[in-house]
C-alpha cells in the first residue's frame, strides 16, 4: 500500500505549519486570464488581415477592369466621328467589370482615356481609373480613405 504522500490529490505540507495545494488546483483560472489577454490581440490581427484582404481585392478588381477596357480599346479602332461612342464603350467596360465587387458604387469610379499618335499611323491608348476605398476599421497612423488608381497603356492593333 502506498503512503499518503505519493498520491496527487492530497494536500501536502509546504513547510512548518503551512499547507500547499496541488498544482492542478493552483492553475484553475490561468487559461481564462491568458484568453482575456490574448483575445484582443488576436482580434486586432484578424481585423487587420480582413482589411488588408479587402483593399487588395478592390485593387486587383480595378486592375483587371482597366486591363479589360484597355484590351477593348486596343482591338477596336475609332475615328474622329466615332471617338465619343468608343470612349463610352471603354468606360462601360470598366464599370461592367467592377460590378462583381461588393458594395461597388459606379458614380465613384472615374475613368480617363487618352490616345496619342505614334509612328506609322499607330495609336497608343491609355486607360486610367480611380476608385475610392474606405477601410472597415479606422486604424491609428494609417489613412481611413485611400484612392486606388490603375493605368494601362496599349498600342491599337491594325
Amino acid at each position: 500500500m502506498k503512503s499518503p504522500r505519493h498520491t496527487t490529490n492530497t494536500i501536502r505540507r509546504a513547510g512548518p505549519g503551512r499547507m500547499r495545494r496541488p498544482a492542478r488546483i493552483q492553475r484553475a483560472g490561468t487559461s481564462a486570464v491568458e484568453l482575456a489577454v490574448a483575445l484582443p490581440l488576436l482580434l486586432l490581427i484578424v481585423l487587420g488581415c480582413v482589411d488588408f484582404g479587402r483593399v487588395m481585392y478592390y485593387s486587383i478588381a480595378l486592375e483587371n477592369a482597366v486591363g479589360s477596357a484597355t484590351d477593348y480599346a486596343a482591338t477596336h479602332r475609332f475615328t474622329d466621328f466615332t471617338r465619343s461612342a468608343w470612349e463610352a464603350r471603354v468606360r462601360e467596360r470598366v464599370s461592367d467589370e467592377m460590378q462583381g465587387v461588393p458594395h461597388f458604387v459606379s458614380g465613384s469610379l472615374h475613368v480617363t482615356i487618352t490616345s496619342e499618335d505614334g509612328p506609322d499611323e499607330s495609336v497608343r491608348v491609355t486607360v486610367t481609373a480611380t476608385y475610392p476605398f474606405r477601410s472597415a476599421v479606422d486604424w491609428p497612423g494609417l489613412p481611413h480613405n485611400v484612392t486606388l488608381r490603375h493605368r494601362v497603356s496599349a498600342w491599337q492593333y491594325r
